[in-house]
């Protein structure tokens, strides 16, 4: 499911390069570190869940375990 994009400079930090992804709570885009030139994922969660405190919760434990 990679989808083009318009690339996106997020804090002057990361460059969005193409949607990857959709899950149940978000989407999913491939994007390059431009600080240590290096591709990660970043994850979106959706609008709809970003005043669920359970959801959020969900969100940040899911992202601290991948970053391990």
């Amino acid at each position: 499911m990679n989808s083009i994009i318009p690339q996106i400079l997020i804090n002057n930090t990361y460059l969005i390069v193409e949607k990857i992804g959709e899950g149940g709570f978000g989407e999913v885009y491939k994007a390059v570190d431009l600080s240590f030139r290096s591709l990660v994922a970043i994850k979106k969660l959706f609008r709809n869940y970003a005043d669920n405190i359970n959801f959020v919760s969900m969100f940040y434990k899911e992202a601290s375990i991948a970053k391990t």
